[in-house]
């Protein structure tokens, strides 16, 4: 039987692998005919693919979605383990205990804590347009290093709420 340890290893590790080459899919499936992504959309299409628009709304997606999968997913896999003595609490544990809540909140720290600084940093460091190719492999690294980092503190907040089940999460 696996540890808790093992469990968040083997979580975040497959999650990351899983979303390179999703993103890596996706991205070179919907891009292939453009040469050229634009870090912001131009004003007369503001639909059109951009980097800053794609960081932001694909961070926000990615939250909601990974939050509310993998939820479910560790509850069930923790219904074949004893709960332990304690798992040390974080910040981790001030996620909402509401899984609609939980995801929304993943979302919202995708968009506003990492994809917006990363398009900022884009155009501080004068990246006006990457070439596709170069594009859609960078984003597929953005993506799982993401995906990484929020599975993580998906899993803690999961294994917390498993531990302390009994307890109430306020104080």
């Amino acid at each position: 039987m696996d540890s808790y340890s093992a469990l968040l290893k083997k979580q975040v590790v497959g999650n990351i692998v899983l979303n390179y080459f999703i993103a890596y899919y996706l991205s070179a499936h919907t891009l292939a005919v453009i040469k050229t992504i634009p870090l912001q959309a131009p004003q007369e299409n503001v639909m059109a693919p951009n980097m800053a628009g794609d960081l932001m709304v694909g961070s926000f997606i990615m939250g909601v979605i990974l939050t509310s999968i993998l939820t479910l997913i560790v509850r069930k896999q923790l219904n074949a383990f004893e709960a332990p003595d304690s798992v040390l609490p974080s910040a981790i544990v001030k996620l909402p205990q509401n899984l609609f809540a939980r995801a929304i909140v993943m979302g919202l720290f995708g968009m506003f804590l990492v994809g917006m600084p990363v398009a900022i940093a884009l155009g501080l460091l004068g990246v006006q347009q990457v070439s596709t190719q170069d594009y859609i492999f960078y984003h597929a690294i953005y993506c799982a290093l993401l995906a990484g980092l929020m599975s993580y503190m998906v899993v803690k907040r999961v294994m917390f709420e498993r531990a302390y089940a009994t307890m109430p999460l306020t104080e």
